[in-house]
């Protein structure tokens, strides 16, 4: 039987992370969930042990949130990739999707219970090709 899921959140703004991780509180017992600040720090963190899926702003300073999605889809793991951003357009997310796989694009502020959503369908389709992590 596979372990809890694990999911990673990236953003610069403390702010966000902090209001992501009390929006998500009621998931605590069912998924194991990381909040990193940098992009290059979760980029490491990606490096030692990849997380079933990652929730990332998009405009972050000195690595973008897809550049960083971009390095990790070339790290070979199959995490499942869902990027939350306030500078979205449709442009930036035909090129996200296409270039980088994304599993959903959100703009904030996002819903939690379809940010929920989002990460569940993210999990389901990770066990559906049988990329669970174990």
């Amino acid at each position: 039987m596979p372990g809890r899921p694990r999911i990673l959140f990236v953003d610069d703004e403390p702010k966000v992370l902090s209001g992501l991780k009390r929006a998500l509180r009621n998931r605590a017992d069912v998924w194991d969930m990381d909040f990193i600040a940098l992009p290059e720090a979760a980029l490491a963190s990606y490096r030692i042990s990849p997380p079933d899926v990652v929730v990332s702003d998009l405009a972050m300073p000195g690595m973008s949130g897809l550049d960083m999605i971009l390095a990790m889809r070339s790290a070979g793991s199959e995490s499942e990739f869902i990027l939350l951003t306030g500078t979205g357009t449709f442009t930036t997310a035909v090129d996200a999707i296409n270039r980088a796989g994304i599993h959903r694009f959100f703009t904030k502020p996002c819903p939690t219970d379809l940010l929920a959503e989002g990460i569940a369908s993210a999990l389901a389709e990770r066990r559906a090709v049988g990329s669970w992590r174990r």
